[in-house]
């Protein structure tokens, strides 16, 4: 099944092959995507292009805009700590709880069948040993 998003990407400036100038076959530009996605979380939900793909309704947009809010919230007070002299090592690690913790929130948003689609998107982890 191709996805319509591997278009957009291929044509997008964060793709990073356009700027190195090379032409990724359709296979690898998919996995550029996957990887992109799993890295994103399911944050990735409030790209157009995702949520097209997922066929998300109005109402879900809605819900993941709410959640996505009180996310930023405290986010923000971490950034403003982190501004303010406070230690990176202590402030990342609290990030990235954050954010792991608000991903159960956004993935209920989601039907039986987006979720499957979504794993189906995100493809095999991502590894360095790839």
């Amino acid at each position: 099944m191709g996805s319509p998003l591997l278009p957009q990407i291929a044509e997008s400036r964060w793709n990073p092959c356009r700027t190195a100038r090379i032409s990724p076959s359709k296979e690898q530009l998919k996995r550029l995507m996957q990887i992109g996605l799993q890295q994103q979380g399911l944050f990735a939900i409030g790209q157009p292009e995702v949520q097209k793909e997922l066929k998300i309704t109005d109402e879900q947009r809605k819900k993941f805009m709410t959640a996505m809010a009180g996310l930023q919230k405290k986010a923000q007070a971490l950034q403003k700590e982190l501004q303010e002299g406070g230690d990176p090592s202590e402030i990342g690690p609290k990030m990235m709880k954050l954010r792991k913790d608000h991903e159960p929130k956004s993935e209920a948003i989601l039907s039986d069948a987006q979720k499957r689609q979504w794993k189906e998107m995100l493809g095999k982890p991502f590894s360095f040993e790839e």
